[in-house]
């Protein structure tokens, strides 16, 4: 005979496994601080990666413009601002990783605990069968 509770906690925890395979596996196997700076450092490498294609897109689209007008203090000031803009880029985007990054990991502790909670429930709920058995 099937036992509806039992079956309820099994789907639970197999829902939970499910999900927490998909968002929450990479986390756990991290302190939380390892798990955050190692996508901070992927997050900067991307980022940077994107704004020297991006830069050297703009680059190429302007170079006859600057071949043909700029003079070399010209050229230092778009250094300059473009280094700026790199810099407040950069740190805009480590801010957001960070708060993305802390969130995530802690919705995988969560996930963790529900998961485990289940278990120890589906444990529970086998320890009495076996008791009711036993007798």
């Amino acid at each position: 005979m099937i036992d509806k509770e039992k079956v309820k906690i099994m789907t639970r925890e197999a829902m939970l496994e499910k999900k927490n395979k998909k968002h929450g596996l990479p986390a756990q196997n991290f302190f939380m601080d390892d798990y955050i700076s190692l996508q901070v450092i992927k997050g900067v490498i991307g980022t940077t990666l994107l704004y020297a294609v991006g830069v050297a897109v703009w680059l190429l689209y302007t170079m006859d413009s600057w071949i043909n007008s700029y003079s070399l203090i010209q050229v230092w000031d778009v250094v300059i601002r473009l280094g700026i803009l790199y810099l407040v880029i950069l740190v805009i985007s480590v801010a957001i990783l960070i708060m993305v990054y802390s969130l995530k990991y802690f919705r995988a502790g969560r996930l963790l605990k529900e998961q485990q909670y289940y278990l120890k429930k589906l444990s529970r709920y086998y320890e009495n069968e076996e008791k009711k058995r036993g007798e």
